[in-house]
């Protein structure tokens, strides 16, 4: 089991993707925990258009 705890937007994106890549490679579930004073706060990469997600063996 694999967990992210979310408490700074600078790097939501890097832990959320680490969680769910680790849930694809392993088929286990993951829990992602964020900050409830996060979601009302703007920021720049929200505006722009989504990164295709794919794994890469590392």
């Amino acid at each position: 089991m694999a967990q992210a705890v979310v408490s700074h937007l600078e790097d939501a994106h890097e832990q959320i993707d680490r969680a769910i890549s680790t849930a694809l490679k392993e088929s286990k579930p993951v829990y992602i925990s964020i900050s409830c004073n996060l979601p009302g706060i703007p920021h720049p990469t929200f505006i722009r258009d989504p990164i295709p997600f794919s794994l890469v063996d590392r």
